[in-house]
């Protein structure tokens, strides 16, 4: 194929940019036709067995053994129709370029312990992300892999004889090869994201193709978590509007699942390299669970509840999502999420998680693959949490020692578990109390923890997530010690103050046991502000329903107007950090070393309840416009206010406050411009069209 020319790339660069955009169908047809048009990619009829799976399919997924089956059993009811097959594949160059394919595909094969067809990767021309389980249905009939379907089989195996008598244009497809799309790979070469938005196009467009379901948005999740932070060297922490808009582009169905399956991943994947806890687990669900089941929002947000204590559990949290992906349908349930992580059963959780670590250490010493040895253990979790859980119709053993004793005894190793321990299986439901005071359901922003290979957290996430940082002034609250942060790792916090350096327990900071600093003269400045507002809230009606809105009383000149932004929260971010929507910069408090902290003043809405007064400032609730000429108000405030420099002991502070910059009649509507708030937009790039030469 040809290679690429500048023209190729700004143009392909064009395109892609409009599918990051949202309109990914129609960016990725009208690419595929120019990439034709340029001969960068062409059409041809090809042998299923001189394809594979390329790396980038589903997000680094690859495709799904379980998946493959059912397929066929899928196809084998409905008929096989070869017009309905949408299938795009890249070139795989023979040389080293080719060698990451190659290998993930043998990984694929090795892992999926017989239930995907064995691959030579010498063989292997192109790779598939489009049409890969179809492909891969093509080649298990090839291969005469074992099947439960007797309308396809022989004696338990796939059969091209009786297939060819069952569905003849099946057959015919499986032995001469379906048209593909072929792709060039200086393509993907240059434009790596190529791949993932042609593949997330074709589920979009509904072709036949497995949809995406909620383990391929947990992967892209992590990998968008380890992108944002790639891009964002400074950044400590991903919100979820950070990486939410590129991953639902492509409409994916289990979207609604998406927030919760965002917190259990920030806090208990634990990366994207190879050993993490996330990884582990999708190459085993990918495998041998039922990776397009749907789990639901609620469910994720369950298991990622947080525990009192140092000690989280991840490894639990894992063996609960590897059973529900792969035991019967719903069968770790809502109420099994709650008793999973109460003092009971948790007590139980460590006693088991310390038996498996010995009984992996047995393991090892046997010649066994890295693949059987991870496929043996997470049996073995699984097996460990159904008795925990009390799901005796999964797993046939009474107690967790009876378990491993027997799994012991058939490696023919030595057991130091007497099959003698009570069964798990009636166990008392958790008390609620356990559960850490904050719900997972309303994080939307966290840092990215990570684990060691006993699930032991190696960075300082959990401290981060509570809003604490490295230059920040916090005060304890057992005897308003006022010190400064100097460091945060896993277990300590060290601290500085006039009379040294001290070093305290990351613990008491998750704890809630010490709070930020704020300086006292900001509150007095706000209060000040607020009083001499109240003199004139009856120049304005206050409307919080059926929406929120603010309107004039009386009419106000330009200019004569001014409402305070007093509020009962504030926040204290490092300067490199994203400020929280709707938050006004108050002033910059100096941080240790070259880090500054920057306070904001946050939009607080109380409504009166239970003869409480409320707290209703008109500032947070007025409608807000990114447009300027749609509104009539604006921040103001001295200047210099944004950037002034809070130190202890100053006397003065200014405060920002809202104006009106055009005349507001009696009855209308305030509206305040916010132009910060407005989202980025990417720019089209104009394509020089060709002139015909004649």
């Amino acid at each position: 194929m040809s290679s690429l020319s500048p023209e190729n790339i700004e143009t392909i660069c064009g395109f892609l940019t409009k599918a990051e955009e949202g309109s990914i169908v129609q960016a990725i047809t009208g690419l595929h036709d120019y990439l034709l048009n340029e001969k960068l990619a062409f059409k041809l009829r090809v042998q299923s067995d001189m394809i594979g799976v390329h790396f980038h399919n589903r997000d680094g997924i690859g495709c799904s053994a379980t998946h493959v089956g059912e397929l066929i059993s899928s196809i084998a009811a409905i008929g096989f129709v070869e017009k309905e097959v949408k299938a795009i594949c890249i070139e795989v160059p023979s040389d080293h370029r080719g060698d990451q394919v190659r290998q993930f595909n043998e990984r694929l094969v090795a892992e999926a312990a017989g239930k995907l067809a064995p691959v030579s990767g010498q063989a292997l021309r192109y790779a598939s992300i489009v049409g890969s389980h179809t492909n891969q249905t093509f080649r298990a009939f090839k291969a005469g892999l074992e099947h439960s379907d007797p309308k396809v089989t022989v004696d338990g195996r796939l059969s091209m004889p009786k297939l060819a008598t069952v569905d003849p244009e099946w057959h015919r497809c499986i032995e001469q090869g379906v048209e593909w799309l072929v792709i060039s790979h200086s393509v993907t070469e240059h434009f790596p994201n190529y791949a993932a938005l042609a593949q997330a196009a074709g589920n979009t467009a509904g072709q036949v193709a497995a949809v995406e379901h909620e383990l391929q948005l947990a992967r892209k999740v992590n990998l968008a978590i380890h992108a944002h932070l790639a891009k964002n060297p400074g950044a400590t922490t991903v919100a979820y509007q950070d990486v939410a808009g590129e991953i639902l582009r492509s409409r994916p169905p289990c979207g609604s699942a998406l927030p919760g399956i965002f917190i259990f991943v920030l806090k208990y994947g634990g990366g994207v390299k190879e050993d993490s806890y996330m990884s582990i687990t999708e190459r085993y669900v990918r495998a041998h669970g039922a990776p397009n089941r749907g789990l639901g929002n609620d469910f994720w947000t369950g298991l990622a509840t947080e525990v009192k204590g140092k000690e989280q559990h991840v490894s639990w949290r894992h063996w609960l999502l590897k059973l529900a992906f792969s035991g019967a349908e719903k069968f770790v349930s809502g109420s099994d999420l709650k008793r999973a992580f109460g003092r009971d059963l948790l007590g139980k959780v460590a006693s088991a998680e310390r038996s498996l670590a010995d009984f992996l250490l047995l393991l090892k010493s046997m010649p066994m693959s890295p693949e059987l040895v991870a496929t043996t253990v997470t049996e073995i979790e699984m097996s460990m949490a159904a008795i925990i859980l009390g799901k005796r119709k999964y797993c046939k053993h009474g107690s967790i020692d009876e378990l491993l004793h027997e799994r012991a005894l058939s490696f023919g190793l030595p057991s130091k578990w007497a099959p003698s321990v009570p069964s798990a299986a009636s166990s008392p439901a958790a008390s609620s109390k356990e559960v850490a005071g904050s719900s997972a359901a309303y994080m939307s922003r966290g840092a990215l923890r990570l684990y060691d290979g006993a699930g032991n957290l190696v960075n300082n996430a959990r401290v981060i997530d509570m809003g604490f940082a490295v230059g920040m002034d916090v005060v304890r609250k057992a005897d308003d010690a006022q010190e400064k942060i100097i460091s945060i790792s896993p277990d300590t916090v060290e601290l500085e103050m006039s009379s040294g350096v001290h070093t305290v327990s990351a613990q008491s900071f998750v704890d809630n046991k010490w709070k930020k600093h704020t300086p006292k003269q900001v509150f007095i400045a706000m209060q000040g502000q607020y009083h001499d507002f109240v003199k004139h809230e009856k120049s304005f009606q206050i409307l919080v329903k059926p929406s929120r809105d603010v309107q004039a009383l009386k009419a106000f000149a330009h200019g004569t107007l001014r409402l305070p932004v007093a509020s009962t929260r504030l926040d204290v971010r490092a300067a490199s950090s994203k400020a929280a929507g709707g938050a006004v910069q108050l002033g910059c408090i100096k941080g240790f070393g070259s880090e500054d902290m920057i306070l904001y003043v946050m939009p607080v809405v109380q409504l009166p309840k239970d003869g409480s007064g409320g707290f209703l400032n008109p500032s947070w609730v007025m409608r807000v416009s990114t447009e300027r000429d749609e509104c009539n108000c604006e921040l103001a405030g001295p200047k210099g206010s944004e950037k002034q420099s809070l130190k202890p002991g100053s006397s003065k502070f200014l405060l920002p406050y809202v104006r009106n910059f055009i005349r507001i009649d009696k009855g209308e509507s305030l509206v305040l411009h916010r132009p910060e708030l407005a989202k980025a937009e990417t720019v089209e790039t104009l394509v020089l069209k060709k002139q015909r030469t004649s």
